[in-house]
């Protein structure tokens, strides 16, 4: 004997019930479109990053610190620490959300020579 089960759940947000009209009003969650992109940046420079949409579209954007300028679809990020810039714009009428990592890379150089005077060839 082969036996088969099948469990699915339907569900909806709930916002109001009125009692008196026995109706139910639901409401759709909105998923906001999400993307992310990450970038190494040396200490103490300033980098351009193209974004997937025109920054008259940003509705808001944080941290402040480290934004340079924005023109165009270009931002130019400066932070001083390894950070997550999350943009906040229109797409399509609803909002979406673009992630910037901009992280920090140290760079230090060494340099001996030997003999310690003289010419190059």
């Amino acid at each position: 004997m082969l036996l088969s089960l099948s469990v699915s759940f339907y569900g909806f947000a709930q916002e109001h019930i009125d009692t008196n009209q026995s109706q139910i009003e639901s409401v759709q969650a909105i998923q906001k479109e999400f993307s992310q992109k990450s970038v190494l940046v040396c200490n103490g420079e300033a980098i351009s990053i193209a974004l997937p949409f025109d920054v008259i579209n940003i509705v808001s954007y944080a941290p402040k610190v480290g934004v340079v300028s924005m023109e165009g679809n270009q931002v130019a990020l400066q932070p001083n620490e390894t950070t997550t810039y999350r943009f906040t714009y229109l797409s399509n009428g609803s909002e979406a959300i673009y992630d910037v990592k901009a992280t920090i890379e140290f760079v230090s150089a060494r340099f001996s020579v030997n003999p310690g005077s003289g010419t190059a060839p």
